[in-house]
């Protein structure tokens, strides 16, 4: 069975959704089996605060109970890419953190995604055994190969998620299938993600939001920076490591991984509900770009929709499942100006931009 773990908006207008999507999609073996995120009187994550919604700890535990009646497991995320100074840490951050997960636990949050070690062996030290609890390895670690994974294995977690960039390497993913169904540890690719390709912003976006940087004078850096580049230069769409929803079954066959991650856990429902359909529905004809949820508000720039439309039906048509990932065609060994493959595959599967007129 195909396990999504998605964004969770906070609001029981989605759960109620999530609900009834997971009733509507039951016979075809996918279900939302988590819902990620936090909130940001509780805790830090990798989002700053005005991105993150905020409520009260009966509003908290009247959710956790809803969502695990209908069996779907809240995930905490303490996902900082930075945890600060050890000073502060020490003794602000982990003594207040400490309660809180305490409180969390109290209340049915089992689940945590983290993206330091440190955090992940001080959660080990405070939570039941590992039969219990569950505690993954956030994307923004980026686990790449079996052997940064082993490392993360004596620090006592459950799960991985693996760097995207990854996402198209056949053969890394099976040897860390492999290794992870060895050490029982739950392997998860992050299917709408839609990063540059080896973006160089991407771990200075995730320190920045974890230090609660806002919306700052230097032209909204680095959001604006990626969303200008993929609306200048729409090929990095092709080049972004994101899975198609009908490509989801084929990595289940091809190498045993049935957990994905949908992101949008700072979108509105009418941007994330759209892009949970297509991934239970297992098969997306339409726009490439709007699987993706937006991050043009806060970048500052158009809606890179409305400047492009890549079609997933000429993609597929265009086999880039067996060309990327069934070949073992690895990118990190090219030069993108000498290959022009993304670029040829942007020209011939983009077409004019629908309009609701």
């Amino acid at each position: 069975m195909i396990r999504l773990n998605a964004g969770n908006l906070w609001k029981h207008e989605f759960l109620n959704r999530v609900i009834e999507l997971n009733r509507m999609y039951e016979d075809k073996d996918v279900q939302i089996t988590s819902l990620y995120g936090s909130l940001h009187n509780f805790t830090a994550s990798a989002r700053c605060d005005s991105r993150v919604p905020s409520y009260d700890i009966d509003y908290v535990r009247d959710y956790v109970r809803k969502a695990k009646k209908n069996n779907i497991n809240i995930r905490w995320t303490l996902n900082e890419s930075c945890i600060g100074s050890m000073q502060d840490f020490e003794s602000c951050v982990w003594p207040e953190y400490y309660n809180t997960i305490r409180t969390l636990w109290d209340i049915g949050i089992h689940e945590y995604t983290v993206a330091s070690p440190l955090l992940a062996t001080l959660l080990n030290s405070i939570l039941p055994s590992p039969a219990d609890r569950f505690i993954e390895i956030s994307t923004i670690a980026e686990v790449s190969s079996v052997a940064e994974l082993d490392r993360w294995l004596d620090l006592g977690v459950n799960g991985v998620n693996v760097s995207i960039m990854i996402n198209r390497d056949l053969t890394t993913l099976y040897d860390i299938f492999k290794y992870s169904n060895r050490h029982n540890i739950e392997v998860t690719l992050l299917a709408n993600e839609a990063c540059l390709w080896k973006c160089p912003y991407r771990r200075e976006c995730y320190n920045l939001s974890s230090h609660n940087s806002d919306i700052g004078p230097f032209r909204n850096y680095p959001f604006n920076r990626c969303n200008v580049e993929r609306i200048v230069n729409p090929s990095e769409w092709i080049k972004a490591r994101m899975i198609l929803p009908q490509w989801m079954k084929r990595y289940e066959s091809d190498i045993g991984i049935h957990n994905f991650k949908v992101t949008g856990r700072t979108s509105s429902m009418d941007i994330i509900i759209p892009i949970l359909v297509a991934y239970m529905e297992g098969d997306y004809k339409g726009n490439l770009l709007d699987l993706w949820p937006t991050i043009a508000p806060i970048a500052d720039t158009i809606e890179p929709k409305d400047s492009a439309f890549i079609s997933c039906k000429a993609l597929d048509e265009m086999y880039l499942y067996e060309h990327f990932i069934s070949s073992g065609y690895l990118c990190a060994s090219k030069d993108c100006e000498v290959c022009g493959y993304c670029e040829a595959v942007y020209n011939a599967a983009s077409q004019p931009v629908k309009t609701d007129e």
